[in-house]
């Protein structure tokens, strides 16, 4: 209980909802989370794992994609 208790007393300032609900800003985490879900689907599936050099380049790739710069990654110089 005590470990909780000073968990939320060091995050006072962050639990404000009613006020951040009142300027229009989502004060759950469904958001987030749904977002984080979506891509790690399109990178990988259960059971599936990238290396951390394999995982850059893959969101280099999603990136660019994303942003219109996918023709950048396969100009010829």
């Amino acid at each position: 209980m005590r470990r909780e208790q000073n968990y939320l007393a060091g995050r006072a300032e962050r639990l404000h909802y009613a006020a951040m609900a009142a300027r229009g800003w989502p004060i759950g985490s469904g958001a987030v989370e749904s977002a984080c879900r979506q891509r790690q689907c399109r990178f990988k599936r259960p059971g599936q794992f990238w290396t951390k050099r394999g995982v850059r380049h893959r969101n280099a790739l999603q990136e660019a994609r994303e942003h219109g710069h996918g023709d950048e990654l396969w100009s010829q110089n």
